[in-house]
């Protein structure tokens, strides 16, 4: 079982996943400063090398990705796709976090809220342009200049609404026209 070039590829983290507020928590004790930016990691270190580091283990401890809550409206939306298209959950791994946790962590979230057929549909890589598939439905600014097979549709975020996307979603409102 493989996408197809008629799939339709969504990502988690920030897309259907709020894994800000969980940062935002975990960084708290620290007052480190609002994430504003997809890139933090990159943004911290320009700052200081202790801000990178505190916000990288902020992404790698335990629990991360199980503690992230769903958006609401982006379940809904995307059981919606998964009734009538074929979905795939295409994430991409976080720099060298311990893979096992994190893919586990992944996987039952996406099987809690749509059950096991959908958590064997999960695609684990940071190479989302060589996934086959009609639309790409992700947060992240850089999804735009990928060449790949599918569109790009930015869910809108802080960090990629100066972004031009010929198709975006919005998290109260997901649609995609068309479909």
């Amino acid at each position: 079982m493989q996408p197809t070039n008629s799939s339709i590829l969504v990502d988690m983290d920030g897309t259907l996943f709020n894994f800000v507020d969980v940062y935002k928590k975990r960084l708290s004790p620290h007052k480190i400063g609002d994430v504003t930016e997809y890139d933090v990691l990159e943004t911290q270190l320009k700052e200081s090398i202790l801000k990178a580091q505190l916000s990288m283990n902020a992404m790698l401890s335990a629990s991360f990705f199980a503690d992230e809550n769903p958006y609401d409206q982006m379940v809904s939306f995307v059981q919606k796709l998964i009734n009538q298209y074929d979905v795939w959950f295409v994430t991409a791994p976080i720099g060298y976090y311990h893979l096992k946790s994190g893919i586990n962590e992944k996987r039952a979230q996406i099987q809690r809220l749509y059950g096991q057929n959908a958590a064997q549909k999960m695609i684990f890589t940071a190479e989302k342009h060589k996934v086959p598939g009609q639309f790409l439905i992700d947060d992240h600014p850089k999804i735009v200049k990928m060449k790949a097979e599918w569109k790009p549709v930015m869910v809108n975020q802080a960090w990629n609404t100066h972004i031009p996307c010929e198709i975006r979603l919005d998290l109260s409102n997901p649609q995609i026209e068309g479909l």
